[in-house]
């Protein structure tokens, strides 16, 4: 069951604060200093919080709301990304230099038709309790004060919503719940209840948004292009592609920009069947095996800087753009999106995705709703 509960969340007073891209972008550095000049202005009282983005990559509702830190521990809220132990050092002084926590942790869930229902009723019925425009998106948040409406969410969520599954924070979630390990070691006059909390948003499966997070190489190992391609058919079947036909169609199929075209790389039945679980035989695990590290020498997909990673929101053409801006021979992979069934399927099975496996929306920007600790 979800364990969740509103708060008075703090947001920016937007008629005070600088053009909106500037201040929203410079966030994460300037947040101390934005909350001295009086940038802030508190809810008058608890509250969830309807979160709706608008852009060019479509409109994605969820719920704001602060979720008990036990729901991570006990493994309701399931992760498929391992976490590094230096990031996660960083966060956690950042946390607590702030006191507060300036951006949620994504969650998603498979619908619930009637906290849907309830979300969008109220956003029909009532009126924006903030909101701004920048960068070709615009947001808003309704705020859900009437105490029926809060506690029948707050009871849904405990029935419906057995699990939920990190799509974006998973060293926020670990560094909160690190935090609150070490309030814990506190005398009890010093702790406060206020640190058992992560800021989370809840955004079903049906409004959120999975692209794939594609691969720029810029080597080719010391392979000339005609070389690469005959290893690579060893792995798969290569076939040119014409027009707009570069995005791959189905599942273990790979788009591939080289020398200017697009190939798709269809993988052979014998190299998929030696992988055996759900993770191994996601495309990414297959490419960062048998193309990356097998052919091209990249064995550290985290670290190697010949390797650069492109949220798929940028298209095929931010892949080429890439290439072609390169020194040397440089080569692109382009994935087919990752389904949200097969990534609750690996979370459910404590499994754990290559790094930059998939890209989400939305993406909620640093600050636009921050929960201060007492």
């Amino acid at each position: 069951m979800a364990f969740i509960r509103p708060l008075r969340a703090w947001v920016p007073k937007m008629n005070m604060a600088m053009e909106p891209s500037s201040f929203f972008g410079r966030m994460k550095h300037l947040y101390a200093d934005y909350v001295k000049r009086g940038l802030f202005e508190q809810a008058p009282e608890a509250a969830y919080y309807v979160y709706r983005q608008s852009d060019e990559n479509g409109q994605h509702t969820g719920l704001i709301c602060l979720t008990h830190i036990s729901e991570y521990q006990n493994g309701n809220v399931r992760k498929h990304e391992n976490t590094i132990a230096a990031k996660e050092r960083k966060q956690l002084k950042m946390h607590r230099e702030r006191g507060a926590l300036i951006k949620p942790v994504l969650l998603t869930h498979p619908d619930v038709a009637e906290v849907q229902a309830i979300l969008n009723k109220w956003i029909k019925k009532n009126d924006v309790f903030f909101e701004t425009s920048f960068d070709n998106g615009s947001y808003q948040i309704w705020a859900i004060d009437n105490p029926k409406t809060v506690a029948k969410l707050t009871e849904l969520y405990r029935e419906k919503v057995p699990y939920s599954y990190i799509a974006d924070g998973h060293h926020r979630a670990s560094t909160i719940e690190q935090l609150y390990t070490s309030m814990r070691q506190l005398p009890p006059e010093a702790q406060s209840d206020e640190y058992e909390y992560m800021l989370s948003v809840f955004v079903p499966s049906s409004e959120l948004s999975i692209y794939d997070y594609n691969r720029v190489v810029n080597t080719l190992n010391d392979m000339q292009p005609i070389e690469l391609m005959a290893r690579l058919s060893r792995v798969g079947v290569i076939e040119p592609l014409y027009d707009d036909e570069h995005l791959p169609s189905e599942k273990h199929e790979v788009g591939m920009f080289l020398l200017g075209r697009w190939y798709a790389i269809k993988w052979h039945k014998h190299i998929i069947k030696q992988y055996k679980t759900v993770a191994e035989r996601l495309d990414v695990s297959i490419l960062n095996d048998v193309v990356l590290g097998s052919l091209l020498g990249i064995t550290d997909v985290r670290n190697d800087t010949r390797l650069t990673y492109v949220p798929g929101t940028e298209g095929a053409a931010g892949l080429e753009r890439r290439v072609m801006a390169a020194e040397g021979d440089s080569v692109a992979f382009k994935l087919y999106p990752m389904s949200i069934e097969d990534l609750m399927l690996v979370s459910d099975q404590q499994g754990v995705l290559p790094p930059k496996s998939t890209y989400f929306l939305p993406r909620i920007k640093n600050g636009m709703v921050v929960y201060r600790y007492a």
